[in-house]
């Protein structure tokens, strides 16, 4: 599941002040070490920001990030709070698929808090919470999913020379097909996978990322029975910051 966090809001609402100029060739502002001005609420205007080169106090924005993540892991924890409850009061177990799920949820979140303590700067921040576009582009790449020399039963693997995916890519399977339900067998079409394991020419694929603590090789068990023009989708490879578990992947239904 992506999440897109507005992050010019925080920007516009957080960064209170400017701390410094750097010297601008077109202007001839000098550089200043100390506070010039304050903007409670928001940033300098477009004028300024287009004659200086503006350095901001983002002492703030860490904490807010971090609000961010914690409220995204609690909505996403809550409707499986009540097999916890369950096992409290009753001493049923909790499945194990839920308990799998709340694990991933607790992994990003540690893994977005990590990566908000280590960011160094705004940019840093920002850099978080972004869908990068996959090396592969968007253009669907299509294979014979009927060909056992492109589906690897024994490998697990789909062999496409030159395919530009990489690890972490998310990506889309459709078998082409349109109504015809037949798709390369381990796999169902319409589902979205995470590239792993890529090589210039082969990948595998998982139903959930690195960050989620749970990645897992999809075991591909067969050929389609029909089907030559297969098609892989790039939807771009998420930061570390909007990429959280979803209760209805199938990796936890």
């Amino acid at each position: 599941m992506i999440y897109f966090v507005e992050v010019a809001h925080l920007f516009n609402t957080h960064i209170s002040q400017v701390i410094g100029w750097k010297f601008n060739k077109i202007t001839g502002i000098s550089t200043r070490g100390d506070v010039i001005t304050q903007f409670p609420g928001g940033i300098p205007s477009q004028s300024l920001q287009d004659a200086w080169t503006i350095e901001y106090e983002a002492d703030g924005l860490p904490a807010e990030y971090l609000k961010i993540a914690k409220k995204i892991s609690n909505d996403l924890l809550t409707p499986t709070d009540w097999y916890i409850a369950r096992k409290t009061e009753t001493s049923v177990a909790v499945p194990d698929k839920v308990t799998a799920y709340r694990t991933a949820v607790r992994a990003v979140y540690a893994a977005v808090k990590s990566a908000i303590a280590g960011a160094s700067d705004a940019d840093a921040l920002a850099a978080l919470y972004v869908v990068a576009a996959g090396a592969s582009g968007g253009t669907p790449l299509e294979v014979d999913g009927t060909d056992a020399n492109v589906v690897s039963t024994s490998n697990n693997t789909v062999t496409s020379n030159g395919h530009g995916y990489v690890n972490g890519e998310r990506i889309i399977y459709n078998n082409g097909q349109n109504s015809v339900d037949k798709p390369i067998k381990g796999l169902v079409s319409g589902e979205v996978y995470y590239i792993i394991s890529a090589t210039t020419n082969t990948f595998k694929l998982s139903l959930t990322p690195t960050i989620y603590g749970d990645e897992a090789v999809v075991s591909l068990t067969g050929v389609a029975d029909s089907g030559t023009a297969h098609t892989f989708t790039s939807l771009g490879k998420p930061s570390v910051g909007v990429d959280y578990p979803d209760e209805f992947n199938l990796a936890y239904k």
